[in-house]
């Protein structure tokens, strides 16, 4: 695939807090992948791909970025063992997907306009502090995530999960309690960006020994204090082939 040359993506400071920022191979590789990912959908014989996947090859990689392939494969390992990105392997190529992409991209269809940016930016920061009160739960918020997130799904993939109705008492009482274990609005709307990449959370994985084909649910989220953990710690990742 080519590469992106125009617009730009976003990177925050809090790249230099990074776990592998002291690692030149690894910055290098995935500010790489950030560059070439798609930023609409296309097709290439017949497969889609989204935005922020890259459909490449180790060898395509080790030209960009003067790697070996050695290293390639090492700093892709580890990149799905920290959930930046997922791959798709074949016998052909690897579609790679930046988990979180959302986060790198650019949202903002006049950037040149400075004055459409700071009132962008002003809205931002407003539904920012309305959703994230650390002191006081904002209920409709984890209810206005899950409805983005189901409204992304169906857009974008094609993938339908629940809707909720409503915030009950029950769904209250698990809220409060996920939140005192620490999640958050923001941790719950990259539990769900994570989700999204995983075929066995979204109900894409063929089930075994008669079971039924597992779809998410808002509700299983929140149950216990380990459905969400199991999640953010990539126990549902799609496993490379």
């Amino acid at each position: 695939m080519s590469s992106q040359n125009n617009g730009f993506i976003k990177i925050h400071r809090r790249l230099l807090d990074w776990q592998w920022y002291q690692s030149t191979n690894h910055v290098r590789l995935f500010v790489h992948i950030l560059l070439t990912a798609n930023y609409k959908e296309t097709a290439w014989r017949k497969e889609k791909i989204m935005p922020g996947q890259l459909l490449t090859g180790l060898n395509q990689l080790s030209a960009n970025t003067s790697l070996s392939i050695q290293s390639v494969r090492t700093v892709l390992k580890d990149l799905i063992s920290t959930n930046e990105i997922t791959i798709k392997t074949t016998n052909k190529y690897r579609i790679i997907t930046v988990i979180n992409w959302n986060l790198y991209q650019d949202t903002n269809k006049q950037a040149n306009n400075q004055l459409t940016n700071n009132q962008q930016t002003t809205n931002n920061i407003q539904e920012y502090k309305e959703c994230k009160k650390e002191k006081n739960i904002e209920y409709s918020c984890y209810l206005q995530t899950w409805e983005k997130a189901k409204k992304h799904l169906a857009e974008n993939y094609n993938i339908n999960v629940p809707s909720l109705t409503g915030i009950s008492e029950k769904r209250k009482d698990k809220i409060r309690l996920r939140h005192a274990e620490g999640l958050t609005i923001e941790v719950f709307e990259q539990l769900l960006e994570s989700a999204s990449q995983s075929d066995f959370l979204m109900g894409l994985k063929e089930p075994s020994n008669g079971h039924p084909v597992f779809r998410l649910t808002f509700d299983w989220i929140f149950e216990n204090d380990t459905n969400w953990r199991k999640i953010m710690e990539g126990n549902y990742a799609n496993q490379k082939n």
